[in-house]
């Protein structure tokens, strides 16, 4: 799982090309854009997350990534890709109600889409080492514990109120 820090805007040309060692990527809402190759040829990669403010995805930023399965788009508005910016067969996940968007574009077409995505907002507890859980919503933001919704904290769900 690695978390791009918040303070990042742009993830440059062959920024992480051939790397092994990524499974998870989650995008935060600071990323604006992917450039070309980015992430091309990360044989382990599976999952992507991005950002609500993604504006563009360059060529093959996603390329030759064999293991790429999902990728969640937390944006209700599709950003600009090429086509060749994912690998063929990706199910590509959107919030409830912004498929239509994404299955007009040229691009975002040729994928499978799903809008599954019922509450990007959600938070999510982390454990700290040996500490009480942080809290983070699914945006990689710092959240208040007391937030509505449900919890997860050392195997038993919480609900708050």
């Amino acid at each position: 799982y690695t978390r791009i820090p918040a303070h990042i805007e742009v993830i440059g040309a062959n920024a992480f090309e051939g790397f092994n060692g990524l499974v998870t990527v989650v995008f935060p809402a600071s990323v604006t854009d992917i450039e070309s190759e980015a992430y091309y040829n990360c044989p382990n990669l599976a999952s992507v997350t991005l950002g609500e403010n993604m504006a563009a995805i360059g060529r093959d930023a996603f390329g030759e990534c064999t293991s790429l399965k999902d990728v969640y788009c937390l944006s209700s508005y599709p950003p600009q890709i090429q086509e060749t910016t994912f690998p063929a067969g990706v199910t590509v996940h959107v919030p409830k109600g912004a498929s239509e968007a994404y299955h007009k574009d040229a691009y975002w077409s040729a994928f499978s889409i799903v809008d599954d995505i019922a509450d990007p907002t959600k938070v999510v507890p982390v454990e700290a080492d040996g500490e009480e859980p942080a809290y983070w919503d699914i945006m990689g933001r710092p959240a208040d514990r007391s937030v509505r919704g449900i919890r997860i904290s050392n195997g038993r769900k919480f609900l708050g109120m």
